[in-house]
Order: C-alpha cells, then structure tokens, then sequence
C-alpha cells in the first residue's frame, strides 16, 4: 500500500522505493514506513533516492524483522540529510563501493563495462553494485555494450569532483584500451576496443 498519493513527489519516490523492499512491504512495517517517509523534508529526487539508499544499506539490518526496525526507530533513527554532501556520505560510506561510484563519476556519464569496473576485485564490486543499485543503473551504450552508469548527473558531478583510488586510476594497465576512466570508452569500427576481462 502506497502511503502518498501524489506520484510526482519525492517523499512518494522515497515511499516507493522503501515499498519494493522485502523489509518495508508489509502492513507490520506501515507505521515505519510512514514516519520514515514523513520524517523526510521534501526534496529532489536524488535526495529522496541517497536516503532510502542509506535506510536500505546502513541503517536496516538485510535480516531484520519489523519489530527490530521499530525498536530501531526509537533508539536510533536514520539521519536525514541537509545537503547533497552528507547524504551521499550517509548513502554510500567509504569503501569499494564508493571507488566504484566515484570512478563511474569520472566516465563523464558515458559508463562502464562491468569487466571493466570488476577487473581488479570481482567479488567485492558486483556486492558493491547491488548495494548501490538504487543509485547505478545497467543500460546499453550506442553500439550494444553492456555499461554501468550513475542514475543522476548531480551526483556524478559531486563525485567526480573526488580523486579516483589509484587502483581505478590505472585500471588501463589491465584493459589497454581504457585509456583513463577520465575519459569515453574507444571504440574502433563496428567493435567495442574494451578487452573482455576473465575473472573465472
């Protein structure tokens, strides 16, 4: 059951993506779900996305129950964030997931392959990509690629402005073609330039 009724509006984004999961879908967790939602000032969209990403990554436990989540809410709420800085902070901690976000940033919005952006530590950055997955979307570039990009350019902008990790940073010692993650993926031809990277 949906708690706002109006569909255009950030606290309904928040109210949507909280809905879709498992933890926040049943009438246990309505009362939560309405406090959480209405504990959140009206925003963006983004805001609205970098909080549910923080309330379904950092703050409910993968196993919780709905009494542990309401026992939860009166020790310890989920900050809401007043600025585009420290919600991105609160929604994506420091760590492989961050890297992985932040090289993203510097594509320029063109995205990247997944053997490219799991070529140093496989395991760790597919974990990183469905924690972050509120906030990465899987699309398909111009001539059929598989690419990971970041869903808003506000927060591309923000990251980009982070030093890439210098593993990420010379990533291209691994795929020649990939110049630098500052710049598009090269193509040559008909035929993605991008050496596929095995990790099996």
């Amino acid at each position: 059951m949906r708690l706002v009724d109006a569909p255009d509006d950030a606290r309904g984004l928040l109210d949507d993506l909280l809905t879709e999961d498992p933890r926040f879908a049943d009438a246990d967790t309505f009362a939560l779900r309405w406090d959480l939602v209405t504990a959140f000032d009206p925003g963006s969209f983004l805001h609205a996305t970098l909080f549910a990403a923080q309330i379904l990554n950092r703050w409910a436990p993968a196993e919780a129950t709905a009494a542990s989540l309401h026992a939860r809410w009166q020790r310890k709420p989920p900050i809401v964030p007043s600025d585009l800085d420290t919600a991105i902070e609160l929604a994506v901690p420091r760590g492989v997931a961050r890297r992985v976000l932040v090289a993203l940033a510097h594509t320029g919005g063109d995205g990247a392959p997944i053997e490219v952006i799991a070529a140093l530590d496989p395991v760790a950055t597919h974990e990183a990509l469905r924690g972050c997955r509120l906030l990465v979307w899987r699309d398909h570039s111009a001539d059929g690629v598989v690419v990971f990009r970041l869903r808003h350019a506000v927060m591309a902008s923000a990251l980009a402005g982070e030093a890439l990790s210098l593993v990420y940073a010379r990533l291209h010692e691994l795929v020649p073609s990939w110049h630098s993650v500052h710049t598009p993926i090269r193509r040559s031809g008909s035929s993605t330039c991008v050496r596929r990277v095995s990790w099996t």
